[in-house]
């Protein structure tokens, strides 16, 4: 059901939201009636994403607040918790409590393909990687994952970038070893909130997400995340639209999965669709729970 008919709005933080799947994740918890604080490091790209959610029937009647911020260092990520609690705060009375966390950040960096582990800047490349993509994700479970930690029904999810279980080629070694990282990093966070009222997850994808622009006209692949646009390495593209009802149907989940990876859009409809699912680590799929 719709967070809007619940008498206690949702408030949702999004971090990395200019991005092609934050927008997705932004576009789909506004229109389930939730509060989304959009967090990006460049105030342009935020007000060029209020302009495209807006021009596809997100009437936020001011539900979308955006934040400039940085998740490059944990003094950052500090200032700019400071800055949201203060954006919380100013809205009544009391604090307002956040629910769900999502970051997606790093989601559209390109993958640093290229040559294998003794190619000239095969160290330079990898390492870049990690102070683009992981780390900041790192910083930001680590600043924010205590403002929800006790909060019932809350969720902290992480997207995960592909080529985490496999490495198809030899051009794609640098990245499969980051992807390995999140794969960890992602059962790390749902062991940390196993016994704690909020659900870590983390959501990867093994296919492009493109917005719907760029998914009409095939022949651009600037705006796609995770690879060029039906490249056939990275497999079917998906509207960001869907990937985004994917986050909030993972947060209002009865299970507590940890870690899915999507290998094809029509798995996120299965999500998106299924009332009780559950993974299923044998057959590395997840689908709908068998009755009891």
């Amino acid at each position: 059901s719709s967070s809007s008919s619940s008498s206690s709005p949702v408030h949702v933080l999004v971090l990395g939201a200019a991005g092609v799947v934050g927008f997705g994740v932004c576009d789909a918890w506004l229109k389930e009636g939730a509060t989304v604080i959009a967090v990006d490091q460049n105030q342009t790209d935020l007000t060029d994403l209020r302009r495209k959610l807006l021009s596809i029937d997100d009437d936020d009647n001011g539900r979308l607040m955006t934040v400039v911020g940085d998740l490059s260092s944990v003094e950052s990520a500090t200032t700019l918790k400071t800055t949201i609690l203060t954006l919380l705060g100013s809205s009544g009375q009391h604090q307002l409590q956040l629910q769900h966390i999502v970051t997606t950040i790093g989601c559209s960096v390109p993958a640093p393909t290229g040559g294998g582990l003794t190619s000239v800047d095969a160290v330079q490349r990898i390492k870049d990687s990690y102070d683009t993509v992981f780390y900041p994700n790192l910083i930001a479970t680590n600043v924010f994952l205590d403002l929800i930690r006790n909060v019932p029904g809350a969720s902290f999810t992480v997207a995960g970038g592909p080529f985490t279980h496999h490495c198809p080629n030899k051009e794609l070694y640098n990245v499969s070893l980051m992807g390995a990282t999140f794969n960890h990093f992602g059962t790390i966070l749902a062991a940390e909130t196993k016994d704690t009222p909020c659900r870590g997850n983390t959501l990867c994808c093994h296919f492009s997400i493109g917005f719907p622009d760029d998914i009409n006209n095939k022949e651009s692949s600037s705006s796609s995340s995770f690879g060029p646009l039906l490249d056939e390495d990275f497999g079917p593209v998906s509207d960001t639209r869907e990937w985004g009802k994917a986050f909030v149907r993972l947060a209002n989940g009865t299970e507590r999965v940890g870690f899915i990876c999507m290998h094809d859009p029509e798995e996120v409809k299965v999500l998106v669709q299924s009332k009780e699912w559950m993974w299923f680590p044998d057959q590395h799929k997840f689908g709908p729970a068998p009755p009891l």
